[in-house]
């Protein structure tokens, strides 16, 4: 007696790809989802009645925008009605030909992902299915050889299987989790430099806000002096359109979004005239303008 035959794996494994599957249509975009598989899901009741008109990284990449034109406490203080109606106001910039391009290549990465895993979890699902069975196969040899066994080892190898399946499935949360937050962070990051864009032009002058706890590797890119956390200068021309995806971490640079899964690092704009003050820990204004209540705070709570 096998634990799961053949036909048993293949229907798992479809369950698996159709419920990643679903994921993407009902939260990144229906369009990105296959005629044959959409059939599929209908018939499975997974397509939500109500699809948002949106999807999340478009959402996240909005946000963004909001964020650089308001600021971030106030946008963190918004409620999703006060967020839609900034939306649609009158002072609110809509997006450009270029940004609704960025916000599909950011919804297609996302789709990406998710498609990804849902590789990921197939293929460890048949290795534990298959790596079970093994074990399974081995026992019987050995109860043929002892012509007894007691009932309880008969069920060693089902419960192996749940409990390996069992400690995947954490794994593949956490993979999930890690997907939601840099595919969210990497929209929202965009979202703001599409608005300094727009707002300022490509020369607006920027840094990347990095928290002291941040891995060696943002530190590296992004802080020009530990001794004082003043951030290294770049114009918003020259982050865009750079990726470090592919490439070895000797070879990484600052870039728009995130430099690695879970990266928090954020874009920030320096007014013009701003300069670094060290004692301070800010961006101020030139001496005598009086503008200090504008000064930039680089300087983040820890969450």
């Amino acid at each position: 007696m096998l634990n799961l035959n053949a036909n048993q794996i293949e229907a798992i494994s479809q369950i698996i790809q159709d419920d990643h599957y679903a994921f993407i249509y009902n939260n990144i975009s229906p369009s990105l989802v296959p005629d044959r598989v959409i059939k599929d899901l209908k018939a499975r009741g997974l397509i939500e009645k109500t699809i948002s008109l949106s999807s999340f990284p478009k959402d996240s990449y909005m946000f963004g925008q909001v964020s650089a034109a308001i600021g971030h406490n106030a946008a963190q203080n918004m409620t999703p009605a006060q967020f839609e109606k900034f939306i649609r106001g009158k002072k609110y910039i809509p997006l450009t030909e270029a940004e609704k391009i960025m916000v599909e290549y950011l919804e297609k990465e996302a789709a990406s992902y998710i498609k990804g895993l849902g590789n990921k979890v197939d293929n460890q699902f048949r290795t534990i299915a298959i790596e079970t069975d093994k074990d399974q196969r081995r026992l019987f040899e050995w109860i043929i050889k002892k012509e007894a066994v007691k009932a309880k080892e008969l069920r060693l190898n089902k419960k192996k299987l749940a409990s390996n399946i069992g400690h995947e499935t954490k794994d593949w949360s956490r993979e999930l989790l890690r997907i939601a937050d840099t595919v969210t962070h990497n929209a929202f990051d965009h979202g703001r430099a599409g608005y300094l864009g727009k707002r300022f032009g490509p020369a607006v002058r920027v840094y990347k806000r990095t928290q002291r706890t941040a891995c060696p590797y943002c530190i590296n890119l992004h802080i020009k002096d530990t001794s004082t956390w003043e951030p290294r200068i770049f114009t918003l021309s020259e982050l865009a359109g750079k990726t470090n995806v592919g490439k070895p971490r000797s070879q990484w640079t600052a870039v728009i979004g995130t430099v690695h899964p879970y990266c928090r690092c954020t874009l920030e704009r320096i007014p013009e005239g701003y300069e670094w003050n060290a004692k301070s820990g800010i961006f101020v204004p030139p001496k005598g303008t009086g503008k200090y209540s504008e000064a930039v705070k680089l300087t983040i709570r820890r969450t």
